[in-house]
């Protein structure tokens, strides 16, 4: 009798999620009145079952997941297959970012701790190694935003307290690199070592190599954030999230020409541009936190990771993916994504 009631899951989307974050779980055979409140095993937890129909439940993964394994009990008595949840590793916390983090061709990962407006914090940047191993590198620095690695393999930091961008080694020596650039917040450097600077009270900087300073773009204001990306043709994609109304993800060309490339009423947060000219952003739609992949041609989106509080991404160099949350870093396989 249990063969002929079998459940099978299938899939589950999208397939990497991150604690607090919704997925959708397909399957057979489901009957949704015969399942138990706790029906639902998801990653060593029973999880809320927050929409169920015949082939498919909703739910959240667990805020503290202790295996990979996901199954479903029905009539208190039939079980379905154990199908396993791809939950990335969580590599740092006690951190406080608010802009990008930056990775170095060694796959050391930056992060900052940037604390309330005026607050100078004990550490403003972290360095956390592949292995986890986190530590302080740069003290005294008020309020470090966004980062970004140069093409001089050095570390760029935006402060959006002074309107200052520091330049840095990786041992925590920095010296003030540009000034004057308004409530500076988001990074990117063009193929021609140009760094780009977001000030959220609405423009566009051009920094050249030298450290002198052109206006680049006038933007609306965001009393969010700024954030920053620059694809192969060095087109620049700005995302400046408002808390009310439809949020739009500019694209920049090289003359200073401003598109509204995608508008939406999701918030847009984080952005990076991968060496497929591939556009993965954070998004919040109607409450519901992720990682979107877009194609830069027929701007289709792709949710590839569900999972709250997505703040900015980073890409490694062997091709994983670093997710910053407001306090923690996690790293997803890139195998683990389903891009295609």
């Amino acid at each position: 009798m249990q063969s002929e009631n079998r459940i099978r899951i299938y899939d589950i989307q999208p397939s990497v999620g991150m604690p607090g974050g919704d997925v959708t779980i397909y399957c057979e055979g489901l009957h949704p009145l015969s399942l138990d409140e706790d029906g639902l095993h998801f990653c060593g937890d029973v999880s809320m079952i927050e929409g169920a129909s015949t082939h498919k439940l909703v739910t959240h993964i667990p805020r503290t997941p202790v295996s990979t394994d996901v199954y479903i009990v029905q009539s208190g008595e039939i079980k379905s297959n154990v199908y396993h949840f791809y939950i990335p590793t969580c590599i740092a916390h006690t951190l406080h970012t608010v802009g990008s983090p930056a990775v170095n061709s060694m796959g050391d990962i930056f992060a900052t701790f940037s604390g309330t407006r005026g607050q100078l914090t004990p550490a403003s940047v972290f360095r956390v190694t592949p292995d986890g191993e986190k530590r302080p590198i740069i003290s005294a620095l008020m309020n470090a935003t966004s980062l970004v690695i140069g093409p001089d393999d050095r570390l760029y930091i935006s402060s959006r307290y002074d309107g200052n961008v520091y330049v840095s080694d990786y041992n925590g020596k920095y010296e003030v690199f540009a000034r004057g650039l308004g409530e500076a917040f988001g990074l990117a450097f063009d193929s021609a070592g140009n760094l780009y600077v977001g000030d959220r009270s609405g423009s566009i900087f051009q920094v050249a190599p030298d450290g002198s300073t052109d206006f680049f773009a006038d933007l609306p204001a965001s009393s969010i954030a700024y954030h920053l990306a620059v694809d192969s043709k060095d087109n620049l994609y700005v995302t400046l999230p408002v808390e009310i109304g439809e949020n739009t993800i500019y694209r920049i060309s090289p003359g200073g020409d401003v598109t509204d490339f995608i508008t939406d009423l999701s918030e847009f947060h984080g952005i990076i541009v991968d060496s497929e000219d591939r556009i993965f952003v954070a998004e919040v739609c109607q409450g519901k936190g992720a990682v979107v992949m877009i194609d830069p041609e027929t701007k289709q989106k792709k949710r590839i990771l569900s999972g709250d509080e997505i703040i900015s991404l980073a890409i490694t160099p062997d091709g994983n993916l670093c997710v910053a949350t407001f306090s923690k870093l996690y790293l997803v396989a890139g195998d683990k994504l389903e891009l295609d």
